[in-house]
């Protein structure tokens, strides 16, 4: 759960699933990088406004964010896909 961007009272609360690549020790490098991860995950959530995840092409530029930047701390495999298991703005 994160406060959005934009100076209102409002949260979002999303569950994340991630695909990662079949490269061998991604895994292990994966947990071995999950808060910085974690970390990224949160900032990358609570710069968004509530206009900005409103919609489809919203939600799909910030899975597109996300990608880029967890894959930025990854070195030896990759994130290949982000799935939002839930996804509520409130």
């Amino acid at each position: 759960i994160v406060n959005l961007a934009g100076g209102s009272r409002t949260y979002l609360k999303v569950d994340v699933a991630l695909e990662l690549s079949g490269d061998k020790g991604v895994e292990s490098e994966l947990e071995g990088k999950l808060p910085m991860i974690k970390d990224t995950i949160l900032m990358v959530l609570s710069e968004q406004t509530p206009d900005s995840i409103a919609d489809n092409k919203g939600k799909l530029r910030l899975k597109d964010e996300l990608l880029k930047r967890i894959n930025m701390i990854l070195k030896s495999g990759k994130v290949m896909n982000i799935y939002f298991t839930s996804f509520v703005v409130q």
